[in-house]
């Protein structure tokens, strides 16, 4: 049998210089989270997630099912001599420079039918249907699963343009969450996240809005900036509280008018980046405080503001964790060392107990995953006897003392009451009576 002779090349609009956009396609654009679907003439469909910038497609009569990183095989019925078939996803920039879409350019050494006619080269859009070598492929779009319970806004927020304000303590998942609005808006642009705490205030003005060479010293070149780069897609700027006023000003001047001018510039330019910001502490205490603009607060609020507690607050989220954990990992996890993680405050949140089970993944490569050594410092650390021992809490009654005490013990035995009430010398009952008592009043 031999080789089939064709090439299907899936390949970028250049990315140097300035490229227009393809006549017709000037409000469209093909999303990384778009799906091409594969209806192959040997077996059933298979849908391919379009989330790299390279394929590779290999046609071929004597067919060997293989894939390997980008490349993919598949079978025809043709018998004629060839080569392969190339699938390139890449960005290119539009002809005046607003931002980013992405395309995919095809061609083939001969032709093929894209939507019913016979083409050589075309460039494709969502919804095109091409047929090649008895074999066809779908571009579809996705359609996110929008579920209010993981994303507490509706959907018609997530697609619009308005920009979201996420509070919450370190470690909650504000990164996580603002990822999750991003891909289901399903814009065509990137992704570009910016923590501002990470900047001086003489370089957070060039990071967002960019500069061009020679507007300060070690300026050496033409920098776009967050705003350019995030262009149709979402700008998450993380730790807004850090912001400056004075930026706080040029920022709500954004917000209106969609304009960016860089650091030295005389022109300004317009791009649709949407703004996703996330803060560790109230805002409303810095506008208070004078820290923050009442109308910058105000405008960066008008789509949404959120707030996601930490796990102290909702204690029920931290098996959910665990399981998501375990089940990431292929590990079995053991019921007591919920309950005794569900006793902890977790002052880090979810990073901070993901860290903590990853540790012990590491430790403990094999088995269950129990309470055990790895636990104790959290025991000790964090317990709210080791808290309010300290000199600058009150102090406690005897009768306080000694419930906290055996809450203590209780969790250096793992949780398991009949161990505790031995080294206590009390009874089972008398330590689950405590314990219950001391649950009641943390609710």
């Amino acid at each position: 049998m031999s080789e089939l002779a064709k090439i299907i090349s899936f390949t970028s609009l250049g990315e140097q210089g300035l490229t227009p956009i393809p006549r017709g396609l000037e409000n469209e654009g093909v999303c990384l989270q778009g799906l091409m679907e594969h209806y192959p003439i040997d077996g059933s469909k298979r849908v391919i997630k379009l989330n790299r910038t390279q394929y590779e497609f290999i046609a071929s009569d004597n067919h060997e099912k293989n894939i390997q990183g980008t490349s993919r095989n598949f079978k025809t019925l043709e018998d004629q001599r060839g080569q392969k078939l190339v699938l390139k996803l890449k960005k290119f920039r539009t002809k005046d420079s607003t931002g980013y879409r992405n395309f995919y350019q095809v061609s083939s050494d001969t032709d093929f039918r894209l939507n019913g006619q016979w083409v050589s080269k075309a460039t494709v859009r969502m919804g095109d249907v091409i047929d090649f070598a008895f074999n066809r492929f779908v571009f579809k779009k996705t359609e996110p699963v929008h579920d209010e319970n993981l994303l507490p806004i509706s959907y018609k927020l997530i697609q619009s343009n308005l920009p979201i304000l996420i509070e919450g303590e370190t470690g909650t998942g504000k990164t996580t969450l603002a990822k999750k609005i991003h891909e289901q808006s399903m814009q065509n642009g990137r992704f570009v996240h910016l923590n501002l705490a990470s900047f001086s205030s003489t370089l957070i003005e060039s990071e967002l809005f960019g500069h061009i060479k020679g507007a300060f010293t070690g300026a050496v070149r033409d920098k776009s900036g967050a705003f350019v780069e995030a262009n149709l897609g979402t700008l998450f700027l993380d730790e807004i509280d850090s912001l400056p006023l004075a930026l706080q000003t040029k920022l709500l001047l954004f917000l209106d008018d969609g304009c960016v001018r860089p650091v030295g510039s005389m022109h300004s330019k317009k791009v649709s980046t949407r703004i996703i910001a996330a803060s560790g502490s109230s805002l409303k205490a810095k506008v208070q405080s004078g820290q923050m603009r009442a109308d910058f607060y105000h405008r960066l609020a008008s789509g949404a503001c959120m707030n996601i507690a930490s796990l102290r607050e909702q204690p029920e989220k931290i098996e959910k964790i665990i399981k998501e954990f375990c089940n990431e990992y292929q590990r079995a996890y053991c019921s007591n060392m919920v309950k005794a993680y569900s006793r902890l405050p977790w002052p880090g949140n979810i990073r901070q107990l993901r860290g903590q089970l990853y540790k012990k993944h590491l430790e403990t490569p094999t088995g269950v995953l129990k309470w055990d050594e790895v636990d104790k410092e959290l025991s000790l650390g964090d317990s709210k006897m080791t808290q309010l021992m300290r000199h600058d809490q009150p102090l406690l009654s005897l009768r306080e003392l000694k419930k906290l005490y055996s809450l203590n013990v209780l969790a250096q035995c793992h949780y398991h009451y009949a161990s505790a009430a031995k080294i206590l010398k009390v009874s089972v009952n008398t330590l689950k009576k405590i314990d219950q008592a001391a649950r009641i009043d943390e609710i």
